[in-house]
């Protein structure tokens, strides 16, 4: 069985999608907990979103869902084992 050879990537586009309780909610983004990655070399990041400015009905979960993405360079890659994405109740993460 021929071996590939280790590559390491050049950049990443990280994407997490979260379920808000009600529709409205909007801005959804990816915030950074730091500058540069922990001493175990991950990287955090935090799902903030905006709550809607009045109350509104419920609505099922498609309409509800909401996007973010963060690209990350080569430069900022540098040094980075793992990447986590927290949300308000749970969090995720991918190994390098």
């Amino acid at each position: 069985q021929r071996r590939r050879p280790l590559v390491r990537a050049r950049a990443a586009l990280v994407v997490a999608t979260g379920l808000a309780p009600t529709p409205g909610w909007w801005d959804a983004e990816l915030v950074a907990e730091s500058e540069t990655p922990a001493g175990d070399g991950t990287l955090t990041y935090a799902f903030r979103v905006a709550e809607p400015g009045a109350p509104t009905p419920t609505a099922p979960p498609p309409a509800r869902e909401l996007t973010a993405a963060v690209f990350l360079s080569s430069q900022s890659l540098e040094g980075v084992r793992r990447i986590v994405v927290l949300g308000a109740t749970n969090s995720r993460a991918i190994r390098r």
